[in-house]
């Protein structure tokens, strides 16, 4: 999820989207060392818990970045009871 449910989930038009899917992107995107930007550990497999780590890092940056002085700042967030971060999502 973007955000928590007392967050706003921002947008601006310079992402053509939301500033977790303008992140999603980025932490997919080959970087010039030939990893992702999201792949912490450089193994070429992107786990769960590498995008959301990235995710909840970089979101609230972009966001205070380009939207300064927001009421509510945007921290993506996993269900409860998803225990299973191990999981492999992109190679």
């Amino acid at each position: 999820m973007s955000s928590s449910k007392k967050e706003r989930s921002y947008e601006d038009s310079s992402w053509e989207n939301g500033a977790f899917t303008e992140i999603l992107t980025q932490g997919l995107g080959i970087e010039s060392n030939g990893y992702a930007k999201a792949d912490e550990n450089e193994d070429n497999v992107i786990y769960l818990y590498e995008l959301v780590r990235y995710l909840q890092s970089e979101v609230p940056k972009l966001v205070d970045q380009k939207i300064p002085k927001t009421k509510t700042t945007q921290n993506p967030i996993i269900i409860d009871g998803f225990s299973k971060l191990d999981i492999p999502i992109f190679s």
